[in-house]
């Protein structure tokens, strides 16, 4: 992609990617879905299930700079 210069200090960017949520949050969600689909209500636990899916493999990407450490949303097309 060539070289991205930082707009505060321009600096060297580096694009980084990580998970957008809380995976131990995203493992809870997924945890009552399933216990719910059981014993409460089977739609209930299917919107569990969907959302702590969604929340455990969803991930992010953004610029870095690795001289002053600021970070900018990187868009995806």
């Amino acid at each position: 992609m060539g070289d991205v210069k930082c707009p505060f200090c321009s600096g060297e960017m580096e694009i980084v990617e990580e998970h957008k949520h809380n995976r131990g949050i995203a493992a809870t969600i997924i945890l009552l879905g399933f216990l719910s689909f059981f014993t409460i209500n089977v739609l209930l636990g299917v919107f569990l299930l969907i959302i702590g899916l969604f929340m455990a493999f969803a991930e992010r990407e953004y610029w870095h700079c690795t001289a002053c450490s600021s970070a900018i949303e990187r868009l995806k097309k």
